[in-house]
């Protein structure tokens, strides 16, 4: 079996949801301890399990307590000091092979999960069994292209291709929650990333959304035990045996759908497994399924020379040749490429700017396009990496990358415009108003202000524009308040000041008769005094 991966990220992401009660029946599995113990420690949390699994009482089933001290003694001060002690244990929590105690520090606490180290133990010291294939050719060609066959169905129905045959109800469900289709059936555009996706991210996404999709009944425990078991296994193993005490552990439905991607094939009551399941492990698998096209299922054996003639070959002109009858693969060429000739087993596309950018559009990335033309590469295309040359010539993908560039850097959106006349009443309040509301709401494309003729305008973002209008109301609202305010007060002012000067008026005319009055009486006198003179 091909060497495997020593990454396995979509796997990884999904152990970091489950609950220590999934990871306590996970342990009691030898395989499952195996697996994460070779395939997702850190060689330094590796050791520290090792020489756990070793202490005094470690393969008995008892619960086994230590400290942070302990397992900084069994380290060099360099991997303290520049966090790979750290780094081994936060990865023992994770899997929930240690759990944390009290104490912080080299003080902390941490108690080890006994099935764990129970089983590592075992491992140990058992003479490990090396995986045989089975030296059966005919039932290795089966199984290669049982595996091929499904995935290239399930790909010609997920993209919509005449020849896709119906799929039972468990890929649609899947292909429904992680929205690889829209209601027509037609792709999405995580779809359209799905497919230009390597081969093995594609099925861990599968097996791991319908892991999620039974959790609520409490299956998926079970049904992860299974497929890690599977690392272990070798092309034509027994997988699973078909009888009444098997079903009754809710395993079926999952082992039909693995069967209906190709993981598994079913042979009378058992089903075997395939280079797809080794795939689910192995990067090289994985690139040697995406390289198996589909069209011709009569080759009899791997590397066949009827297999050989498959793949795609992109030239330094910008021509991509893809020998292929498989009709999903011409439509998936179509999402990014121009198609010139299209022929029974060939097709000859080109890419240019124009389907490049529409592909852009549509959600889809260069590194999807490089890398889907990668792992469906003609073994002539890959020949060339002996050479020392790229499968993608350098020049096309560079370009690629210039046309990406292109459209990163000329983007359209929606905005509104408000505009204020240089005239119009309150403009520069209600601009500001605008500006401040549109910042605040991360909203504002553009301002400007009204000057040499220009108006007041404000382009604000399709989302926050119901809002800045609403400011614009109230600001609105409250200047023509304002205003009516500030002439009322005036009004009144006018009308106190006339209403003054009346008073004042009267007030004036009022003395002026006063002293009118009083002048009279004192004339009067005097004529008197005039008129008595002649007498004395």
């Amino acid at each position: 079996m091909a060497a495997v991966s020593n990454t396995l990220p979509l796997l990884t992401e999904y152990l970091g949801t489950l609950k220590a009660e999934d990871f306590d029946a996970l342990y009691r599995e030898q395989g499952c301890v195996v697996f994460i113990f070779q395939r997702l420690l850190p060689p330094l949390a590796q050791q520290f399990m090792i020489r756990v699994a070793f202490q005094e009482g470690a393969g008995a089933n008892q619960s086994l307590h230590f400290q942070s001290k302990l397992f900084s003694i069994w380290t060099t001060p360099s991997a303290v000091a520049n966090g790979t002690f750290d780094e081994a244990l936060e990865a023992l929590a994770k899997y929930h092979i240690l759990l944390k105690g009290g104490g912080e520090g080299l003080e902390r606490k941490w108690n080890a999960n006994r099935h764990f180290i129970g089983n590592l133990s075992s491992h140990l010291i058992t003479e490990a069994t090396r995986k045989v294939s089975s030296q059966d050719e005919k039932l290795l060609a089966a199984l290669h292209n049982h595996a091929v066959q499904q995935w290239d169905l399930f790909l010609q129905w997920l993209t919509g291709c005449k020849d896709g045959r119906s799929m039972v109800p468990l890929a649609k469900d899947v292909v429904v929650r992680l929205s690889l289709q829209s209601r027509q059936g037609h792709l999405t555009s995580e779809g359209f990333r799905y497919v230009l996706n390597d081969r093995q991210t594609q099925l861990w996404k599968l097996v791991l959304c319908h892991l999620a999709s039974v959790r609520d009944a409490g299956l998926h425990a079970g049904c992860l035990i299974f497929c890690i078991n599977l690392a272990h296994k070798a092309v034509g193993d027994v997988a699973f045996h078909d009888d009444h005490a098997q079903r009754k552990r809710g395993l079926f439905g999952f082992i039909e759908f693995l069967a209906q991607i190709g993981v598994v094939k079913r042979e009378a009551q058992y089903f075997l497994v395939t280079p797809a399941a080794a795939a689910l492990f192995s990067s090289d698998v994985a690139a040697m399924l995406a390289r198996s096209m589909a069209g011709d299922s009569s080759s009899d054996v791997p590397g066949s020379s009827s297999e050989a003639e498959q793949g795609i070959v992109v030239e330094s002109n910008f021509k991509v040749y893809a020998y292929t009858s498989g009709s999903h693969y011409v439509s998936l060429l179509k999402q990014f490429c121009r198609i010139i000739t299209q022929l029974p087993n060939m097709v000859v596309g080109q890419l240019v700017a124009d389907t490049v950018l529409q592909a852009l559009a549509q959600g889809i990335s260069i590194d999807n396009i490089v890398k889907f033309l990668e792992t469906a590469a003609h073994p002539r295309a890959v020949k060339r990496v002996r050479d020392g040359s790229p499968i993608v010539p350098a020049n096309v993908k560079n370009q690629l990358e210039v046309w990406e560039s292109s459209k990163q850097r000329a983007k359209t959106r929606e905005v509104v415009l408000f505009e204020w006349s240089l005239n119009e009443f309150d403009a520069e309040v209600e601009f500001a108003a605008a500006v401040e509301a549109a910042k605040s709401l991360k909203s504002l494309v553009f301002k400007g202000r009204g000057m040499h003729g220009h108006p007041w305008r404000v382009a604000v973002d399709l989302n926050g524009a119901n809002d800045v209008r609403d400011i614009i109301r109230v600001t609105r609202k409250e200047a023509v308040e304002r205003a009516a305010a500030e002439a009322a007060a005036k009004e009144a002012e006018a009308r106190a000041a006339a209403e003054a000067e009346e008073a004042a008026a009267a007030e004036a005319a009022a003395a002026a008769a006063a002293a009118a009055v009083e002048a009279e009486p004192g004339a009067e006198s005097s004529q008197t005094a005039v008129d008595a003179a002649p007498e004395s």
